[in-house]
């Protein structure tokens, strides 16, 4: 038995002591009327959870709100924006919070808050993004689809023995298109009739008229530049090895093509890498290349939605631009290599449009003949049932409805 086996046993037996506590929290009376939010996402303007919250405090008053946090980064910052219903998890308010809030709202698990007070609430999910690649249960079940029996027994007993880790039951989730039922079904083991395709609070942003500054200063310096924002998904085999994706020191970059580009066609090239990477080993080697990083805690989606182009590969943020009705560079650089760590729910070419690029010479060539176009209307409804900018709106009627039945039920 190897070291990491054994120290995930010993981390098993550790967490023992603590089970009777867990189940003990089934027993406890919740309050309806307080709801609970948290993000694993610092830049939590971008995320969904933290969208809603917003709207929650302004918009319903007649329950209370809390924000639950690991990270001090977001306790100072939503505390200096004037909000006092804000916890750190691992104090005893933030503890006391999980143990009595009686909903929960989560963008992708219950770690986002303490994990290991919330039995018994009741959770209302959003995730972080729509399907291309595999998530939840099915990602599991690929990943795991040739471990040994021992590494199952192991497997076993971490379910067993920390079931928190594993206490994601969400009794309703909120998609943005009825074509994403059947994946959020399967990778969640949940019923379709519980998912409910009235669109993501975060793309609300689509519609509004907020401008981040960064964009109205790059639009004062540059004349109103061709503004492209390029937003790559993780790569689960360089996190797992300690590493990070660099674009620009593959696929054939050459940096001094790329800045003629920039400069000869007044274009300013936005950089937003995922969470999971950082921009450590990225260079700013020129004025017309941006990049947004966690620490400004720039709201991402905001700068999203005054770009002219979106260049992406296999994010969920492609479904969600498709709400600007503006072009999109598809970027699969790496696609074959993609698949063999996290293999897609449905044929990648057939089913996202957009002018695709294999390399940066291929993008340069896009860019010089205007090879991008307007994304097509059956597409944009395809993936968004609603476009409208009322989705933090119809999901809260949808809750407080929801919410009434089931306690009169009860």
């Amino acid at each position: 038995m190897n070291v990491s086996a054994i120290k995930r046993i010993l981390t098993c037996i550790a967490a023992l002591p603590f089970l009777p506590f867990w189940h003990f929290q089934k027993l406890l009376k919740r309050d309806p009327n307080l709801w609970l939010f948290g993000s694993t996402n610092s830049n939590t303007d971008s995320d969904n959870c933290y969208t809603l919250f917003q709207y929650v405090n302004k918009n319903y008053r007649e329950v209370r709100t809390v924000w639950v946090t690991k990270q001090k980064s977001v306790y100072d910052k939503m505390r200096s924006e004037g909000y006092d219903n804000i916890e750190m998890s691992n104090t005893f308010r933030g503890k006391m919070a999980c143990l009595r809030a009686g909903v929960e709202f989560i963008s992708v698990g219950p770690a986002e808050t303490n994990k290991k007070y919330i039995n018994g609430i009741r959770q209302l999910l959003f995730w972080h993004s729509m399907l291309l690649k595999l998530i939840g249960k099915d990602n599991e079940k690929f990943l795991h689809r040739n471990i040994s029996k021992r590494e199952k027994a192991i497997n076993a007993f971490e379910q067993f023995s920390m079931p928190y880790l594993f206490n994601l039951k969400p009794e309703r989730t909120f998609i943005s298109s009825d074509f994403f039922t059947p994946m959020f079904a399967s990778a969640f083991e949940i019923k379709p009739e519980t998912i409910l395709p009235i669109g993501q609070p975060r793309n609300d942003v689509f519609f509004s008229e907020t401008t981040e500054d960064i964009i109205n200063q790059i639009n004062a310096k540059y004349n109103n530049p061709t503004k492209i924002i390029y937003m790559p998904t993780f790569r689960d085999n360089l996190r797992n090895a300690g590493k990070q994706f660099n674009p620009f020191n593959n696929f054939g970059f050459d940096q001094k093509k790329f800045t003629d580009l920039l400069e000869s066609n007044n274009i300013v090239f936005i950089y937003k890498c995922h969470n999971h990477d950082g921009m450590t080993n990225i260079n700013n080697f020129s004025d017309r290349f941006v990049l947004l990083t966690p620490e400004k805690y720039l709201d991402t989606y905001t700068v999203l939605k005054d770009v002219d182009i979106l260049m992406t590969d296999y994010s969920g943020v492609y479904f969600d631009f498709l709400l600007t009705k503006k072009p999109i560079i598809l970027a699969p650089f790496d696609i074959e290599e993609y698949q063999k760590m996290r293999p897609f729910y449905y044929d990648y070419y057939e089913n996202i449009e957009g002018c695709v690029i294999h390399d940066w010479d291929e993008f340069i060539e896009a860019i010089k003949e205007h090879k991008y176009s307007f994304p097509s209307e059956k597409v944009c409804k395809k993936y968004n049932n609603y476009q409208d900018g009322n989705n933090c709106e119809r999901i809260l009627e949808y809750v407080k409805a929801y919410l009434y039945s089931a306690s009169s039920a009860n």
